[in-house]
């Protein structure tokens, strides 16, 4: 009985292994796409995205014009940020 469960070892440790390297080699390859599209110039923000081109704008920098609706802005938080209080402060762009 103590053989087979000491058996089981070299072969578990092999499969987390395996597991390991194939997961290296898809997050090596996920940030390279990610870095190539940080790198690209920006792209201008289509007035109606389709939900089935999200994908094109994942990592994507983008631009966008129009002006800021200050009467419309939120807190969220409280927030820390360096050790000091605070909130994030959120201002919708009014595209147009």
């Amino acid at each position: 009985m103590i053989f087979s469960h000491t058996a089981l070892i070299p072969i578990i440790t092999f499969g987390l292994g395996t597991w390991q390297v194939q997961r290296l080699d898809r997050k090596t390859k996920m940030i390279a796409r990610f870095e190539d599209r940080l790198i690209r110039p920006p792209l201008p923000l289509p007035p109606r995205i389709d939900p089935d081109a999200i994908y094109e704008f994942d990592f994507r920098r983008v631009y966008a014009t129009g002006h800021y609706r200050h009467d419309k802005e939120m807190l969220v938080g409280p927030r820390m940020n360096e050790g000091e209080d605070g909130f994030l402060v959120v201002t919708p762009l009014e595209r147009g």
